[in-house]
């Protein structure tokens, strides 16, 4: 009887039974407007720059810049890309507002940042409007040492460590000294940072959240913040996806497709010895791939078989990429130090590096890089430089990747229920549900949070 009642006191006032929306501050939208086009000029800086080298004085600066342009034209602009002009263009609040609206499911929304003068902005968007806005002081260290301590409670840094390839002339990453914040703690405190409480109390009407990162905002595991006034995770009430760029908001794609007509799965190459490299074995990869393969009907390429020729090859007709191997990420050297470890007679001729993935043509609806760290790279204020914008620029719009490693069987379980649910689910709702299946049985969250979908919930 009370519900019956509060029904009919909800359409006798005209209002929706959800959380009215915030009172939006004198000059948000305004202030939107005016981040956007810094971001513009941040993301042409970024576009400009990723393949350019060091550049020099005088005479030497003008050839420099020469050589810089025509290696733009061959590492950017690549065959079949889109023009620069496609990915650098402004955007106002009306037109993110409607490619919302247009282009996405009902119950999608945007999360935008700008971070100037040691402030950091944040706008909520939705397909009506803008839905919520905050402004909050937050120095660049106080950023890092927050997500530093999230990482550092989850033990993920560990993990890497123990996991990941290395070179004999780079040390190791330093142990964490000093006491080790609680994971729950951790995660409150980039919770409160990212999502503050003008954002998190706008979110319940959210099914599908995109983010668009700035500086090292990319490499938050946005799916474990807890915004609500609950212990419920974010990826409990919505899936979570990491955009490219803001522009890419407006970009048509094709509409997922769940069956797979050529599918190219790769898994546990062979990595021969190398005086320079430490490549720790991977047990679990090839029988990972095996049943990736066994589900999307795939003959899979499985160690000496997995040559960087054969894969590049068979790369740019197939439909579905999925690489279980080991993966490289570098902050200095995005495009030529971050890359996958492929077959190789060398174990350095294997490298498949970021530049030369973003100079393939690829047509892959989907790409799974299940490696360690291949959503890291190279932080910039419009994003993040790396692998995974490497297959994008290639034309994949949508990349699974990985923030930290974690142990193999956690990654099989986790990989295996996600392309189940491809089956009847868009990649970010599939890896979501994923995810939840994981925490059953693995309730820590560094054995099931450590995917994120790099692209839109489509």
């Amino acid at each position: 009887m009370k519900a019956c009642l509060k029904i009919l006191i909800c359409l006798f006032v005209g209002l929706a039974c959800t959380p009215a929306r915030a009172q939006i501050p004198e000059g948000a939208e305004r202030e939107f407007e005016a981040a956007v086009s810094q971001y513009t000029v941040n993301y042409r800086r970024l576009m400009m720059t990723r393949a350019a080298t060091p550049i020099e004085s005088g005479r030497r600066r003008k050839v420099a810049l020469a050589d810089t342009q025509q290696e733009i034209s061959e590492s950017f602009l690549v065959r079949g890309a889109p023009p620069l002009s496609e990915y650098v263009r402004s955007s106002s609040l009306l037109d993110v507002t409607t490619a919302l609206r247009q282009g996405f499911p009902e119950g999608t929304a945007l999360i935008f940042y700008a971070y100037q003068q040691e402030s950091l902005q944040i706008w909520l968007l939705d397909q009506t409007g803008l839905r919520a806005y905050s402004t909050a002081r937050v120095t660049q260290s106080k950023l890092e040492s927050a997500i530093y301590d999230l990482r550092n409670s989850l033990g993920v840094d560990s993990l890497q460590n123990n996991r990941a390839p290395s070179t004999s002339d780079v040390a190791p990453a330093p142990r964490a000294t000093g006491l080790r914040v609680s994971a729950n703690q951790a995660i409150a405190d980039v919770t409160a940072i990212l999502l503050p409480a003008p954002i998190a109390d706008q979110l319940s009407s959210v099914k599908r959240l995109i983010i668009a990162p700035i500086l090292g905002l990319g490499t938050v595991p946005y799916a474990i913040l807890r915004p609500f006034k609950s212990d419920a995770y974010l990826i409990d009430r919505m899936s979570v996806s990491i955009v490219p760029s803001l522009f890419d908001i407006e970009n048509e794609i094709e509409r997922w497709r769940p069956r797979h007509q050529q599918p190219l799965v790769i898994g546990n190459p062979y990595f021969p010895p190398d005086r320079r490299w430490k490549v720790p074995p991977l047990p679990g990869a090839e029988e990972e791939a095996l049943t990736i393969a066994r589900l999307v009907r795939a003959r899979p390429l499985i160690g000496r078989r997995a040559t960087k020729q054969s894969v590049r090859a068979r790369a740019v007709n197939a439909d579905f990429l999925y690489f279980a191997t080991h993966g490289i990420a570098s902050g200095d050297d995005p495009l030529s130090g971050g890359f996958l470890f492929l077959s190789a007679r060398r174990l350095t001729e294997g490298f498949w590096t970021a530049k030369e993935v973003q100079n393939t043509r690829l047509r892959a609806q989907l790409a799974v890089l299940s490696a360690c760290q291949t959503g890291l790279g190279k932080v910039h204020d419009a994003g993040v430089i790396g692998l995974s914008r490497a297959f994008q620029i290639a034309g994949v719009p949508r990349v699974v990747m990985s923030l930290w490693s974690v142990n193999d069987k956690a990654t099989a379980q986790l990989m295996k229920a996600f392309v189940k649910y491809l089956r009847s689910n868009v990649p970010s709702e599939a890896l979501r549900l994923a995810m939840l299946d994981v925490r059953r049985t693995r309730p820590a969250p560094a054995q099931w949070a450590s995917f994120v979908l790099f692209g839109t919930p489509r």
